[in-house]
C-alpha cells in the first residue's frame, strides 16, 4: 500500500503537469522540466498495472463470480462519482457538454463506459481493468509447465501491435491502451510467480544503493516513456518498485510509510475524484472558482487533500451502506 500511495501521488503530479488540462496554462508548463517531469510520473499507470498482474497471482481462483464481482465493485464506485459530477455541471452550465461528433446522453454513456473522457480523464481504467480481469486466466495458463515460450510471444506480440494500431477512434484508442500495457499486467505476475524481486533484494543490502536505484529509474522514465510499441515500465517499474520496497523495509511504522499507506488505501476513489477540476466538461466549473489558483505545485497540494478527504469520507460512507464490501 505504500507504493500504491506513492503512485497515486505520481498520478495527481502528471495530470497536474498537463498544460491541455488548464484554462489558463501556469508558466511553468512550457518549460521543459515540466515536460520531463509529465512523462516521469507517468510511471503511476505502470505501478498501478504491475500491481494487478503482481496481485492476481495471490488470487485463489478467477471464476465468473470473482471477476464480476470485482468490475461491479469498481464500477458502481466510478458511476457514483461520475453522477455526482454531472449534477454539478448541469447546476453551473445548465447542460450537458455538447460536442459537435456526439450527442450528449451518448457523450455520457460511453463515458460511463470509460471510453470517453470529457467528465473523467482518468476513467479510461474502467474498461482496462474490465480487460486485466479478463486476460489474467490467460496469462494463468500460459505461464504453466512448457507455457513459457507462449508467454515470451504474447508479450512481443503486444508490443508489435500497440506499435502499428491506428488510435485514431475512440474504439481503437482503448484497444491500443489495453494492448499497451499488457506486457506491464505480465511482468508483474511473472515477479510475483518467480519472486525475482526477492532473490535480487538479498543480493544488496545497502539502502543507499537502492535510493540511487530508485532515483535512476525515475529519472531515465523522465526520458523514455515507449520504445516500439513497449512501455518503458516493463523494465524501470519493477525496479522501481523492488528500491522502495528495500527502502521502507524496517519503517512500516514511520509516518512517512502510515500516510503513504492511508492514500494507498483511498487511491481508488482518488483516481477518479482529483481527475474531475481538469477533465474537458468540468474544466471551467472549477477553474473558474475563487478556490483555484493557477500554480502547478499549489494546485498538486490542494487536489491530493481534497480528493484524499473525498475519498475517504466516501469510503466511509459506502462501507457503511455495504455499498462496497472491505474484501
Amino acid at each position: 500500500m505504500v507504493i500504491k500511495g506513492i503512485a497515486i501521488l505520481f498520478m495527481i503530479a502528471h495530470h497536474c503537469l498537463i498544460k491541455e488540462f488548464y484554462i489558463e496554462a501556469p508558466d511553468f508548463l512550457l518549460t521543459p522540466l515540466s515536460r520531463y517531469l509529465q512523462i516521469g510520473n507517468k510511471m503511476c499507470v505502470g505501478l498501478f498495472t504491475f500491481f494487478i498482474g503482481y496481485g492476481s497471482f495471490y488470487t485463489k481462483s478467477f471464476d465468473i463470480n470473482y471477476i464480476t464481482s470485482r468490475i461491479w465493485r469498481l464500477s458502481k464506485q466510478y458511476w457514483f462519482i461520475l453522477l455526482c459530477t454531472v449534477f454539478v455541471t448541469l447546476t453551473f452550465t445548465g447542460s450537458l457538454r455538447d460536442s459537435t461528433e456526439i450527442g450528449g446522453g451518448k457523450l455520457l454513456l460511453l463515458n460511463a463506459l470509460g471510453l470517453r473522457h470529457e467528465y473523467n480523464l482518468a476513467n479510461w481504467y474502467i474498461y482496462f481493468y474490465v480487460y486485466a480481469l479478463l486476460l489474467l486466466p490467460v496469462i494463468f495458463r500460459l505461464c504453466k509447465k512448457r507455457g513459457w515460450i507462449k508467454f515470451a510471444i504474447l508479450f512481443l506480440v503486444c508490443g508489435f501491435v500497440s506499435y502499428v494500431i491506428n488510435d485514431h477512434h475512440y474504439l481503437l484508442s482503448a484497444l491500443k491502451e489495453c494492448i499497451r500495457y499488457t506486457p506491464t499486467l505480465m511482468i508483474g505476475y511473472l515477479c510475483a510467480k518467480t519472486q525475482i524481486l526477492s532473490g535480487v533484494a538479498s543480493k544488496v543490502d545497502n539502502r543507499y544503493v537502492w535510493l540511487v536505484i530508485a532515483v535512476l529509474a525515475f529519472v531515465c522514465r523522465c526520458y523514455s516513456t515507449s520504445i516500439r510499441g513497449f512501455v518503458t515500465d516493463v523494465v524501470f517499474v519493477p525496479i522501481f518498485v523492488l528500491s522502495l520496497s528495500i527502502l521502507f523495509k524496517g519503517y512500516e511504522q514511520s509516518v512517512i510509510a502510515k500516510s503513504l499507506t492511508i492514500l494507498g488505501q483511498n487511491s481508488t476513489l482518488m483516481w477518479f475524484i482529483h481527475a474531475i477540476p481538469l477533465s474537458d466538461a468540468t474544466r471551467k466549473v472549477f477553474q473558474h472558482s475563487p478556490l483555484w489558483i493557477n500554480n502547478v505545485f499549489v494546485q498538486f497540494v490542494l487536489l491530493t487533500i481534497l480528493s484524499f478527504v473525498v475519498a475517504w469520507l466516501l469510503n466511509k460512507i459506502f462501507y457503511k451502506l455495504n455499498f462496497i464490501s472491505k474484501k
